[in-house]
């Protein structure tokens, strides 16, 4: 008997130290196994007896993906039909199960964004996928999204990852408050990598630009005074009561919008109609009339500004100008 349990803890002793065997691994014996093996999930109660799940994900990474309007981007993403939801930005998200879907995105999309060069201080796509292999994928998946930006010095990752009954969301935040930052557009592939039975039980994938980010609000960003609510039906009662003089200030036709787009933000939307310059820029949004309203201006005490109200689909309604020395914010 005595020789049986003593077997048993000599058992139980080998498991023990195998399993903690990679605490004293290198960092590069770390990166050569590529495969993880350990995330932690909290659980939130969601509404009614539905529960919203915090889903814990292996590691985050991030890669250089360039610029891009080619419509491929949207049509081909996993939440086509939540990117014309205007009241919250949502971001086209991808997902690879094996090493050649990589491969096949890759593919379809050569020329339009740059998978072999990096950014700065940001990888290449080819360097970051470079270690999801056969043996990654027999235990991970990869659900990754696309983050537009209008700056190359704005850098982004995951806050989140949340499973709401079997569809699955990842929020994105911007993680970077630069001082002076650069005018060029630039694009960036946020990865997540996660369990295989997590990925495999979800039926839709959905990804949100987050507007507040874990250290500061989006709000505060350069540029970016504030994001809020407006009322469209009360600004359609104030053209009712508009006098002659107050008309020429307000434009209802000869827009640059006229086409109905999938609208993925109205602030790049509404830079096509801006004819004043400026520095700052406010944006609120109505959504129960689906309506957005974003405000060029470069001063809070004086100046010109000029208010562009579009739709849901990108179409713009209206434009106002004014001195803001003159009109209350």
């Amino acid at each position: 008997m005595r020789k049986k349990i003593l077997s048993f803890l000599c058992i139980i002793m080998i498991l023990i130290m195998t399993g903690c065997s990679r605490t004293g691994m290198t960092d590069q014996e770390q990166m050569e196994d590529v495969v993880p093996d350990q995330l932690s999930n909290d659980v939130v109660l969601g509404e009614g007896d539905r529960q919203e799940e915090s889903v814990g994900w292996y590691a985050t990474k991030v890669a250089y993906a360039n610029w891009s309007e080619d419509d491929r981007i949207i049509r081909s993403c996993l939440n086509p039909e939540e990117m014309a939801i205007s009241s919250q930005r949502h971001l086209p998200v991808y997902k690879f199960e094996t090493k050649s879907e990589i491969d096949q995105f890759k593919d379809k999309f050569q020329g339009e964004f740059t998978f072999d060069q990096g950014y700065n201080d940001e990888p290449s796509f080819n360097e970051v996928t470079a270690y999801y292999d056969d043996r990654f994928f027999a235990e991970c998946s990869i659900v990754m999204v696309y983050v537009s930006s209008s700056s190359g010095s704005f850098r982004f990752d995951i806050e989140s990852v949340s499973l709401y009954d079997s569809s699955m969301c990842i929020n994105v935040y911007q993680t970077n408050d630069p001082e002076v930052y650069t005018a060029d557009m630039a694009g960036w592939f946020v990865i997540a990598e996660l369990d295989q039975t997590v990925v495999s039980q979800c039926e839709s994938f959905d990804a949100k630009m987050v507007l507040e980010g874990k250290d500061f609000k989006m709000a505060e960003l350069p540029g970016f005074k504030e994001f809020g609510t407006f009322s469209w039906k009360q600004i359609e009662r104030e053209l009712e009561e508009i006098d002659e003089m107050s008309a020429e200030h307000v434009k209802t036709e000869g827009f640059v919008n006229t086409e109905p787009v999938i609208l993925t933000g109205p602030v790049e939307r509404a830079k096509a109609e801006a004819t004043i310059e400026y520095t700052l820029i406010q944006y609120f949004c109505d959504q129960e009339e689906d309506m957005w309203m974003v405000r060029f201006f470069s001063s809070e005490e004086e100046g010109p500004l000029e208010e562009v109200y579009m739709d849901g689909h990108g179409v713009t309604k209206l434009i106002i100008y004014a001195n803001i020395a003159r009109y209350d914010c």
